[in-house]
């Protein structure tokens, strides 16, 4: 069954999100939703055995080593290097917090 995406139900969601929208705006928020909403349920329906979105770990990895890319390609890639790592640079200061 699918989900009635009316008026009423951006309202509340807006109000749940805190998000203060203009009326004008409010017809535009339910048609991305509502293509949001076909879009999971296509996805659902064209889904296999062979990946199965409700009994699947999250976390489980399904792509297939050989095509994933070298970890020392990776690294060649940046200037940073450490060892096996990248080192980032520090970006937010204490004080920006």
């Amino acid at each position: 069954m699918k989900p009635v995406i009316d008026g009423e139900l951006i309202r509340q969601l807006c109000e749940l999100a805190r998000l203060d929208i203009q009326p004008a705006e409010e017809e535009h928020l339910r048609e991305d939703l509502s293509r949001l909403v076909a879009f999971v349920s296509r996805l659902e329906e064209d889904s296999s055995d062979a990946f199965d979105f409700h009994n699947q770990d999250p976390l489980e990895r399904r792509a297939d080593k050989a095509s994933a890319p070298r970890s020392d390609v990776l690294l060649s890639l940046s200037s940073r290097v450490q060892g096996r790592f990248v080192n980032i640079p520090k970006v937010v200061d204490a004080e920006d917090q």
